[in-house]
């Protein structure tokens, strides 16, 4: 089921089109509900079938040095889709690609497990899932 442009307010056809090869890639069906919220008012009791963290930790991490650790320990999700930029925003490659991938890989160790990793021009993509352990 692809998304449609009612369900996302103020997104575009490139960000509908990404999230579409995203649902694909996972092999999502019945995709029923989408919810749009700010990262400070995750409601932690609530379970999530896919959890969207577009670019969001380094911003995060900049303003609260280990939150990005809190937030993926305490949501309850099937999975998680989160990405980071590669490029500096005049489009500039400065070695973010390897910082974040090394920075993302530890962090998830022993807990999370890598579903898959999707290299775009402007965007690295890990689709993951908590180990049954963790």
């Amino acid at each position: 089921m692809d998304l449609k442009q009612e369900v996302l307010e103020n997104a575009n056809k490139e960000e509908i089109d990404f999230l579409n090869e995203i649902i694909r890639t996972m092999h999502l069906k019945n995709y029923t509900n989408i919810y749009f919220s700010n990262v400070f008012d995750i409601n932690y009791k609530k379970n999530y079938d896919v959890v969207f963290l577009f670019k969001a930790l380094p911003v995060l991490e900049q303003q609260e040095k280990g939150i990005s650790k809190k937030i993926l320990n305490n949501l309850k999700f099937n999975y998680a889709v989160v990405t980071f930029p590669v490029k500096s925003i005049n489009g500039q490659e400065k070695g973010m690609k390897r910082y974040y991938e090394k920075s993302f890989l530890d962090l998830i160790k022993d807990k999370f497990s890598i579903i898959t990793e999707i290299h775009y021009t402007n965007e690295l993509v890990f689709i993951i899932k908590k180990l049954l352990h963790a």
